[in-house]
């Protein structure tokens, strides 16, 4: 006759295990999964897996009555977050929405980038820095009913092709450079850009 594993039960619709050995993430602290192989995972080590086969849906804040109130919060103490649909779309849906990056080591940035468009459409658009630049590699346009170009001290408008890196073109063709170095190293295996 054989013993049963103190550690694992297993019924007609659902299995539990703790203290067993997994191929993936060692140690099993404790499960539940179906038969289909759905369910929670918790690792010795910390780990988490949550597996469903189509469609999860979380409804929070039914009672909430204060819109100061936060209906989810979800926080990494250390380390970063990733949302990731390789094939599909990430869509963020609200009365308002803000990105807030903040400063300190080496925060403080936030960075758009597509590989074909980035589309901005708004009643009112507005763009305010210490320091703004805007640089295409090919063409660049501004058109309006009107349009007005205000400088507090000093305003140029410059043609022709200019490689001297000290010249106003210069240093924007230099930046341009510069950004695509930096992206390129954001999306490869070396971010050194080495």
């Amino acid at each position: 006759m054989t013993t049963p594993d103190p550690h694992l039960r297993q019924v007609d619709h659902f299995i539990e295990a703790c203290g067993v050995d997994s191929p993936h993430r060692g140690k099993i602290d404790y499960s539940c999964t179906t038969k289909k192989g759905q369910g929670h995972i918790f690792y010795e080590n910390g780990d988490l897996d949550i597996v469903n086969d189509k469609t999860s849906k979380e409804v929070c804040g039914r009672k909430i009555t204060n819109e100061n109130e936060p209906a989810k919060i979800i926080r990494a103490e250390n380390g970063g977050i990733i949302l990731s649909a390789p094939y599909g779309t990430v869509t963020i849906v609200a009365a308002n929405i803000r990105f807030v990056a903040v400063d300190g080591g080496d925060g403080g940035e936030i960075t758009f980038q597509a590989s074909k468009i980035i589309h901005q459409d708004s009643p009112t658009n507005n763009t305010q820095g210490t320091n703004v630049a805007s640089a295409a590699a090919q063409n660049a346009s501004v058109s309006g009913t009107t349009a007005t170009v205000v400088a507090n001290t000093q305003a140029e408008v410059q043609s022709g092709i200019d490689s001297d890196k000290s010249s106003v073109l210069g240093k924007i063709l230099d930046a341009i450079a510069r950004f695509k170095k930096f992206f390129e190293s954001i999306c490869s295996d070396d971010p050194g850009g080495k």
